[in-house]
């Protein structure tokens, strides 16, 4: 039936406009080149999105036969194909959650007669699709433009900035990888202190776009510019490629400093999650010459052996990262090599941690063992709690209202001229 399903694709339905892929947070590959596998399994992982911020998954050429789920909670959710006459979902797609949206995917029923995609959420479209089989609730050729003019803008680093902005920028070539950053300075000579933002995405997907959002303006209203990196992602690049990305990435700012209206001494580090953990790691690393004067980690796993026996295993994203399988004696010593809270010591500079108290990824506890090594080692530390605060920082501001200036005060005080 699969086989007369795609050869009826290619003879009777007219040829599609290719749709140009959106970015990506995290890419499925059938032949096992991408994060994932499995689409279903990236489906089912995927967290909601939102208007301003989809969550997109990048689908790469095959055939995937299985059948997917888009929970209720699953909104704004992007699945992005390259070419439907190359890219098809085998199974039945079965979208409950609003604002779904499928680029450039052939769908195919399982059986004769039968659906292909079934969706009872709102506004659910396609572009440059492909059905054999129903797919009720589906609006075809939605215009792509529409669909993500608030998500990717022309310049999205211009559309962050409210002063000079500059978009990617090689800062280093690694392991086969082109890495780049976007900066934005306040108008104004300078020289400005900077906070260089870490994405986080369990050191497997995302990108520098998605890296502290919500702090962007308000640092430079401030006065504080921010430069935003990517780094290799795993199981691509196994630890501790993105540590030594990030050290980079620091190097980098220090020896162009001057040419963007930077001071070199007035660099903060701020991450979140994955990047919480991979800006604690570039700090406590020990090199002079990477040092830098504020480190802000959100919600960061910072104790990877213990969150793994809490857990009673390791996570898809340290497997990933460590190309281990099993919990073995090696798998220890990678995971207690690979968390910084065994790393700290005197003279580190002054850290700021966030972290919710009903963080269920990354649990509080983290923070606070980290707070206490570091006051152990008469290292200056504040930890912002947000009460009832989740893994991200979508609805602190119900829980902490102004958490965000807490977070910008702090930076403009530990980055202030000396």
């Amino acid at each position: 039936m699969l086989r007369a399903a795609l050869v009826a694709l290619a003879v009777s339905v007219p040829e599609a406009p290719a749709a140009a892929p959106p970015r990506a947070d995290t890419v499925v590959a059938a032949d096992g080149s991408g994060q994932w596998k499995s689409l279903a399994a990236a489906v089912a992982a995927a967290p909601a999105g939102a208007r301003d911020r989809r969550w997109v998954i990048r689908v790469k050429p095959g055939t995937y036969r299985e059948s997917i789920h888009v929970r209720r909670a699953q909104s704004f959710l992007v699945l992005a194909g390259e070419d439907a006459a190359t890219t098809v979902v085998a199974g039945e797609a079965t979208v409950e959650g609003d604002d779904f949206t499928a680029l450039g995917i052939a769908f195919v029923g399982p059986g004769p007669g039968s659906t292909a995609v079934r969706a009872t959420g709102a506004r659910a479209a396609c572009r440059a699709c492909r059905f054999v089989g129903s797919h009720g609730g589906m609006r075809e050729d939605a215009g792509q433009e529409d669909l993500f003019a608030a998500a990717t803008p022309p310049d999205e680093t211009a559309s962050l900035c409210a002063g000079r902005a500059t978009s990617d920028v090689e800062y280093a070539r690694a392991g086969g990888e082109r890495l780049a950053l976007d900066l934005c300075v306040p108008a104004g000579p300078g020289p400005y202190p900077a906070a260089l933002l870490v994405h986080g995405g369990g050191w497997s997907s995302g990108d520098r776009t998605q890296a502290a959002q919500a702090l962007r303006a308000p640092l430079v209203s401030s006065g504080i510019a921010w430069i935003a990196v990517d780094y290799r992602l795993a199981p691509r690049h196994r630890y501790p490629a993105a540590v030594e990305d990030v050290r980079s990435a620091v190097l980098w700012v220090k020896a162009h400093a001057a040419g963007y209206g930077l001071d070199p001494g007035r660099l903060a580090l701020v991450g979140e999650s994955a990047g919480g953990h991979l800006v604690v790691s570039a700090a406590v690393a020990g090199d002079e010459d990477v040092r830098v004067a504020a480190v802000v980690p959100f919600f960061a796993p910072v104790d990877l052996e213990a969150d793994t026996e809490r857990r009673g295993g390791l996570s898809t994203s340290l497997r990933a990262l460590f190309g281990r399988e099993e919990l073995d004696a090696e798998a220890h010593a990678l995971l207690r090599e690979a968390s910084p809270l065994r790393r700290v010591r005197p003279g580190l500079p002054p850290f700021l941690l966030v972290h919710g108290t009903a963080d269920m990824s990354v649990p509080y506890e983290q923070s606070l063992r980290l707070r206490e090594a570091l006051r152990g080692a008469d290292v200056p530390c504040t930890l912002v709690t947000v009460p009832d605060g989740t893994h991200g920082t979508r609805g602190w501001s119900r829980t902490l209202p102004g958490w965000r200036d807490q977070v910008v005060a702090w930076l403009v005080a530990a980055l202030r001229a000396r």
